[in-house]
């Protein structure tokens, strides 16, 4: 995702979902409901992922499984050069 603002100020997961009016909570993406795990640039997130800071080339997965489901974190992105 791109963020663009006239000011230079934090911006968080939960007001990216608001923008597109998608619901994003401790236990749901939008309509999934179930398990939510969640990791940002490789590392397990356990509060609120509506909190999560947006910076900069920061890679955050979002995985809903079924209860009882194991999670499987995705493979890091890798960002070609010209984003470095």
């Amino acid at each position: 995702m791109h963020v663009e603002s006239p000011e230079r100020r934090t911006f968080t997961l939960g007001q990216f979902f608001d923008e597109w009016d998608v619901s994003l909570g401790p236990a749901h993406v939008g309509g999934l409901h179930g398990d939510l795990t969640v990791w940002v640039d490789g590392r397990r997130y356990y509060a609120n992922p509506r909190s999560i800071e947006l910076r900069d080339l920061e890679q955050v997965d979002l995985v809903v499984t079924t209860i009882g489901e194991v999670p499987h974190r995705p493979p890091a992105f890798d960002w070609p050069p010209q984003y470095h």
